[in-house]
């Protein structure tokens, strides 16, 4: 019988791709993963960082956006990780 995959073995097939990433206080991150530890604690490449607020019509949406060559997220924050 086959184990059930484990988070970190999702995480271990993301490396050096594309994900992004949902965190805590509205923030989205789409990037590279490199690295990440025990702990989910990430590093991500060439990021674009998405402050989210929301429209008139309750919709989430982008209010500021920032570039980031290279950023460390504590796992502690991350909400969600999907690759893209």
């Amino acid at each position: 019988m086959s184990e059930k995959p484990m988070p970190q073995d999702y995480i271990r097939l993301s490396m050096e791709k594309r994900v992004k990433v949902k965190v805590q206080e509205g923030q989205e991150l789409e990037g590279v993963l490199h690295a990440y530890d025990e702990h989910y604690n990430i590093i991500l490449g060439d990021v674009l960082e998405s402050i989210m607020g929301l429209d008139k019509n309750g919709k989430f949406i982008p209010v500021r956006q920032n570039q980031i060559d290279m950023l460390f997220v504590r796992g502690d924050r991350i909400v969600s990780i999907a690759t893209i």
